[in-house]
C-alpha cells in the first residue's frame, strides 16, 4: 500500500490530498478491472460446464478446441467492458446447431442474430433418394466430428478416413446458458460476483 506523507500546512495538506485522489483513481480502474475479468473468467467455466454436459457426446477434438480458444478482452472505448469471444471454428456450430435438426429446434438466440440453419453447401446432397437433405463430409478421426452422435452416420473408408452423413445436429447453448446463469445470479443478488467484489475491495483497501 503506498504511503503518502502529510505535514502541518496547507500546501502539505493540498498535495497530500491531490496524491490520494490519483491514488483512488488508479485503485478504482484497477480494482474495476480486476473484478470484471474474474467475473468474465466464471462465465467461461461455466460455460465449459455446459459443453462438457451438452456436447459429451460430440467429437473429443472439437470440445479441448472450444475450451481453448477462449478470448477475454478489454474494450477500447472503456475499462469497463469486456468482451468474451470464442474464436474456434466450430463454436459457433456447436453453439447453434446445425442442419435440419438444428432448425427444427432453433437456439434461442438465432432470429435475433439471423443465424441461418439448412443452408445450401458444397457439402449438401442434391440427390431425390434416401440421402436427399443430407450433408456429407469427410474426416480423418471421429473426434474431429462436430455433430452430437445418434445425428450421423458414419462410414470407414478404404484410406482409413471416415465419411459422415448427416441431417445436422442440435444446439448445445454452453453459451448462452452460462450468460443466463450470470443474469439470473445478479438478478437475485449477485452471488458469487458479489463474493467477487467483496474480496476485491478486502484486497485494495483492507
Amino acid at each position: 500500500m503506498k504511503t503518502i506523507n502529510v505535514a502541518l500546512n496547507q500546501k502539505s495538506i493540498d498535495d497530500a490530498i491531490k496524491e490520494l485522489k490519483k491514488a483512488q483513481d488508479q485503485l478504482k480502474g484497477q480494482m474495476l478491472k480486476e473484478f470484471i475479468d474474474r467475473c468474465c473468467k466464471w462465465i467461461v467455466e461455466r460455460a465449459n460446464h455446459y459443453l462438457d454436459i451438452g456436447a459429451s457426446k460430440s467429437g473429443g477434438n472439437v470440445i479441448a478446441d472450444i475450451k481453448n480458444h477462449w478470448v477475454i478482452e478489454q474494450s477500447t472505448l472503456s475499462q469497463n467492458i469486456f468482451t468474451i469471444k470464442n474464436t474456434s471454428d466450430k463454436a459457433v456450430y456447436v453453439e447453434f446447431g446445425v442442419g435440419i435438426v438444428g432448425q427444427e429446434s432453433p437456439h434461442k438466440m438465432s432470429g435475433e442474430v439471423g443465424y441461418q440453419y439448412n443452408i445450401p453447401t458444397k457439402y449438401k446432397y442434391a440427390g431425390k433418394h434416401h440421402d436427399e437433405n443430407t450433408w456429407r463430409f469427410v474426416v480423418s478421426n471421429k473426434d474431429d466430428v462436430d455433430l452430437l452422435e445418434g445425428n450421423y452416420e458414419e462410414w470407414p473408408k478404404k484410406d482409413g478416413t471416415i465419411k459422415i452423413i448427416t441431417r445436422g445436429s442440435p444446439s448445445v447453448m454452453y453459451a448462452y446458458n452460462a450468460v443466463v446463469d450470470a443474469k439470473n445470479m445478479v438478478a437475485s443478488g449477485g452471488g458469487v460476483f458479489a463474493q467477487y467484489w467483496a474480496e476485491t475491495l478486502k484486497k485494495y483497501w483492507g
